[in-house]
């Protein structure tokens, strides 16, 4: 088995990931086997469906120990022990890519939530020390947002999945890849991608000289609003959530609410209340206008760059 840097923590896994940093053998947060069938399941909850794509969909169930995903085309993921236990059993002709993707998004996503953490459907990168998160629907931006931050010195610290804990606000070290648009992956010189799933270009986002701490202090979450661009509008603006506006927002932007559903969803509530008494968060106004990438992550810098150190004076002046 291997060992796997992510979200924060260790996967020991049977499933080969090369989209993760390599570790070596040490005490797993995680474990992924892969099994050749799963006890029935007694005195279940079915939590809620997700359509993936035409013909493809999620449900998901819950007994007293385990939650259990079911997907049409990548097999049948039993989650127990808080989390840490995961055993894949493969649908016929499972792809491994698609294996990997369901792995690294709703599967580790309902492993956090089981271990007590919250996961929303967001981007993240880290100006100076401190990490901000950028939460909202599929096609908002939040991606192009991140890869505009990095391009003005931010770190990458996530995409799509972001592990974040309340106590103290902190967001974890993710999947270091990024997904773009194929207009946005343009927009960076990315003429030749890399990979594709779906319609998203997939970048390796990793860099070795930027490299993180698995935990970043938290700063600030943004729901992105992508809004019509004129010439009276900035760039970016922002305005921020009262508590409770902030939490429901939370709550919504979970990264997998329709399979959690109603069942889990004062759970949810109740973590997504704590982060938001915690840390402040702002709707992300931001131009639909690639040309005005490089302002708005300029803006952002502003807001949450350190302040510069005054210079001291010295004691013959």
């Amino acid at each position: 088995m291997m060992f796997y840097e992510v979200f924060g923590g260790i996967l020991q896994s049977d499933i080969e990931f090369p989209e993760l940093p390599i570790v070596g053998p040490q005490r797993p947060d995680w474990t992924l086997t892969r099994g050749s069938s799963l006890a029935p399941l007694t005195d279940s909850v079915r939590l809620g469906e997700e359509v993936l794509a035409a013909g493809v969909s999620v449900g998901m169930d819950r007994t007293t120990d385990r939650f259990r995903l079911s997907f049409d085309d990548t097999g049948t993921f039993d989650i127990a022990s808080g989390g840490a236990q995961i055993v894949w059993v493969p649908a016929p002709h499972a792809k491994a890519v698609l294996v990997r993707s369901d792995v690294l998004g709703r599967v580790m996503a309902i492993a956090l939530h089981a271990a007590g953490d919250l996961c929303l459907h967001g981007s993240v990168a880290a100006i100076g020390n401190r990490a901000v998160v950028l939460v909202g629907p599929k096609r908002h931006g939040k991606s192009t947002l991140v890869k505009a931050l990095v391009a003005d010195g931010a770190r990458f610290i996530a995409d799509d999945a972001a592990r974040i804990t309340s106590n103290p606000p902190r967001v974890a070290l993710g999947v270091p890849t990024l997904r773009l648009s194929v207009d946005s992956a343009h927009h960076f010189g990315i003429e030749e991608a890399p990979s594709l799933v779906g319609d998203k270009v997939v970048l390796p986002a990793h860099d070795e000289s930027k490299r993180s701490e698995p935990w970043i202090p938290l700063d600030a979450v943004y729901v992105v609003n992508p809004c019509r661009a004129t010439p009276e509008t900035p760039a970016v603006s922002r305005r921020r959530l009262n508590q409770l506006d902030a939490t429901l927002t939370l709550v919504r932007q979970g990264k997998c609410g329709a399979l959690l559903g109603k069942e889990e969803a004062g759970v949810v509530l109740a973590r997504a209340n704590a982060l938001a008494r915690q840390v402040p968060v702002f709707v992300l106004d931001v131009a639909r206008d690639l040309s005005l990438l490089s302002a708005a992550a300029a803006q952002m810098h502003a807001w949450h760059a350190p302040a510069p150190r005054q210079a001291s004076q010295s004691s013959s002046s």
